[in-house]
């Protein structure tokens, strides 16, 4: 067996017992890639086409995260989920979330969508189902994942949303960077072309400003377009007007001077 199958060997009770090398941290080799890693972040840092550097990154939605951390000083949290679909980001957060029994979660969604979550989750008591914006007191987070790019008043939507004065607002998926102007565009959905928001970032951030918030997180998203993470299919689009990725946003509410 070679490193390329196990870069990890043996079952030991010590590190005398193992008799590894521990001086490896001193040496040349480590010393070289470490060096290439920093240089390879810090080009990273300055680099991008889209507002956000290259270097910033995730994959999954961060909500289990910030969820996570809200309970800190939240222990009993809400969570108003706009566009929720069959709760795949409920799932999400109650499988890291080590308090689950404190976490109400309340998905805005469409009658069809609904019905077909509580047939697939019938037993779930902590979640529950709106078709509109529902009268809730003490939201902690607001979170729209992929789904604010496909409301033509998105304005409208985000200062109702921000009428709940949520601690903690997150836009996931969002189709926005450092374009020339926001813009609509048609998405190709299997044979249905779906009008659709891309943005440039300072209209998002500057209206969630104007909201009572500010940004506090930025990273590109990473997500499966086609069942696939990598290039965004945008060869249609004016070459300015194409983003490397979407992105996921945190806003803090904004503390009164």
């Amino acid at each position: 067996m070679n490193d390329l199958e196990s870069i990890w060997s043996g079952v030991y009770s010590s590190f005398a017992e193992s008799g590894g090398d521990q001086t490896v941290f001193d040496q040349a080799h480590w010393l070289e890639s470490v060096t290439a890693t920093a240089k390879q972040k810090s080009k990273e840092m300055s680099d991008s086409k889209t507002g956000i550097p290259s270097l910033a990154i995730t994959q999954d939605y961060i909500l289990p995260v910030v969820a996570t951390l809200t309970q800190i000083y939240r222990k009993q949290l809400k969570i108003l989920d706009f566009g929720g679909g069959l709760a795949s980001s409920y799932l999400d957060v109650m499988a890291c979330i080590q308090n689950s029994e404190d976490l109400e979660f309340h998905i805005v969604e469409v009658d069809s969508l609904i019905n077909k979550a509580k047939t697939l989750l019938p037993d779930e008591s902590q979640l529950f189902f709106h078709t509109s914006l529902p009268v809730l007191d003490d939201i902690g987070i607001v979170h729209i994942g992929s789904a604010l790019q496909y409301i033509e008043d998105w304005k409208g939507l985000i200062t109702k949303l921000a009428e709940y004065n949520a601690d903690t607002f997150i836009l996931a998926h969002l189709p926005a960077g450092d374009i020339p102007n926001s813009f609509v565009t048609l998405q190709s959905y299997y044979g249905h072309r779906i009008p659709c928001w891309f943005w440039n970032i300072a209209d998002i951030v500057d209206h969630m400003d104007t909201v009572g918030y500010e940004l506090s997180f930025k990273s590109r998203h990473l997500v499966k377009i086609l069942g696939k993470v990598g290039a965004l299919p945008m060869a249609a689009l004016p070459e300015e007007y194409r983003l490397e990725d979407f992105c996921q946003l945190i806003f803090a509410k904004k503390t009164k001077p």
